[in-house]
């Protein structure tokens, strides 16, 4: 089922699964052995519950049962066949075939660390040195999550060409090392390494944030006065200080990774994480088959309530505006997150890079903040905890303010930082938008 020409099948009819097992059963007659099989078959759905009946056809309860079988059986194989199986049509990197080779890994260290080694030695010497960039992200990503997983076992690749792969690698998010690499080949090298699995996801990314004063909003009356910029609007100002206790942010954007799991938790169909609203009006976001094929991108198509809904099941909050403003202007009043040069095309992606779509988080390192807080000015917007009002900031609290509560407090939230399709007035730190929570 895992390994089929036209892709994996997670389900099949009844007879097609007799008849794979038939050879496994003594009887002398080739009906004898069909027989048994399907009643083997029929039993086993009682005794075990590993597959499972959908009309006609069967499947195993859970993907993760067939994954684990799969790899049981290649384990079994000897080298060459693990690799010329694994290898041909590079299938090792399929996201379908993912599961099953971290579980290869964990079964083949069972049988010794060395067997591992092997594994992983085959896969770097068949790259060799010249390989493009984006083939040895995908090398990178695969590796590096077998290597996550078996860390419990003290695992590490023998091989020293996988250390040096890796710094080349994730070179491409580096604000200097970025720099001799064309954007293009950056952008392809961080999707392959999205697909095998971006280690960068797997990081403490959490970013702190001290307390303290800053100047929050902007105004374009009067030249001489503090956060004057032409292009402010009314509802940014006045500019106001406000206190901040300490907090920490994301070093980067949600991804769809990080929200797969959410999904998969069947979080959708549990009303305990939707005490905000919005329970039941979808199931996933839109064009969620789409995103999955960019796992290290942020997650897009998101309602505000989806958002707080992730947040509450990820046991975090959505900041707040004054919180998000703070990181991206910090205490000095920057006018965009990297600091008061006008954007370029190396600094974010907003509509003068000519994208056209949202790009994997982290890959304008010259455009994050100086604590290293990715993407804050364009790629996609992001929601924020607070209600919105127009003229909220002439009255807000000067302490932890968080939005208008009550009466005052309407039914649209806030956004900010700006998207891949706007142009640079959108990415300034002050630059606030708002949208309904259910859009």
């Amino acid at each position: 089922m895992q390994d089929q020409p036209e892709g994996r099948l997670v389900q099949i009819s009844r007879g097609d699964a007799a008849d794979k097992l038939a050879p496994q059963f003594p009887a002398e007659s080739e009906t004898e052995r069909l027989r048994q099989a399907q009643d083997f078959i029929a039993q086993e759905e009682v005794d075990s519950g590993i597959i499972v009946s959908r009309g006609s056809e069967i499947r195993f309860w859970h993907l993760t049962f067939q994954e684990y079988l799969a790899a049981k059986a290649i384990s079994g194989l000897g080298e060459r066949d693990q690799y010329d199986l694994l290898l041909t049509g590079n299938k090792i990197y399929r996201q379908e075939w993912r599961e099953v080779v971290l579980l290869l890994a964990g079964v083949l260290a069972e049988q010794g660390k060395p067997k591992v080694d092997g594994l992983v030695s085959v896969l770097l010497a068949r790259l060799g040195e010249q390989a493009p960039l984006a083939e040895r992200a995908k090398c990178v990503g695969l590796v590096g999550a077998m290597v996550r997983d078996l860390n419990p076992l003290g695992y590490k690749p023998a091989d020293p060409r996988y250390e040096t792969m890796v710094q080349s690698v994730l070179g491409i998010f580096d604000r200097e090392k970025s720099r001799s690499v064309d954007f293009n080949v950056r952008l392809e090298a961080a999707e392959a390494l999205g697909q095998a699995g971006d280690p960068r996801l797997h990081q403490d990314n959490w970013i702190n944030i001290p307390a303290g004063k800053f100047l929050m909003g902007s105004q374009k009356q009067d030249p001489s006065q503090p956060n004057y910029d032409f292009n402010a609007s009314e509802h940014e100002s006045p500019a106001h200080e406000v206190h901040l206790d300490a907090y920490q942010i994301g070093r980067y954007a949600v991804t769809v990774a990080e929200y797969r799991k959410f999904v998969e938790d069947e979080s959708y169909s549990n009303e305990r994480w939707w005490r905000a609203g919005g329970f039941g009006r979808t199931k996933q976001p839109d064009q969620w088959d789409e995103q999955l094929q960019h796992p290290n991108r942020p997650v897009v198509n998101v309602s505000w309530y989806e958002a707080v809904a992730y947040c509450s099941w990820k046991g975090v909050r959505l900041p707040t505006e004054a919180e998000w403003e703070r990181a991206a202007r910090g205490r000095d009043g920057r006018k965009y997150p990297w600091g008061n040069e006008e954007p370029d095309t190396e600094r974010g992606n907003y509509d003068a890079g000519k994208v056209r779509h949202a790009t994997p988080v982290g890959l304008y390192p010259r455009g994050a903040t100086p604590e290293g807080i990715d993407d804050l000015a364009g790629n996609v917007w992001e929601w924020v905890a607070d209600s919105y009002g127009e003229d909220y900031y002439g009255k807000s609290p000067s302490r932890n303010p968080k939005g208008p509560e009550g009466p005052e407090s309407g039914e649209l939230r806030v956004l900010r930082g700006g998207a891949w399709g706007n142009v640079p007035r959108y990415l300034r730190a002050a630059y606030r938008d708002r949208y309904a929570p259910d859009l």
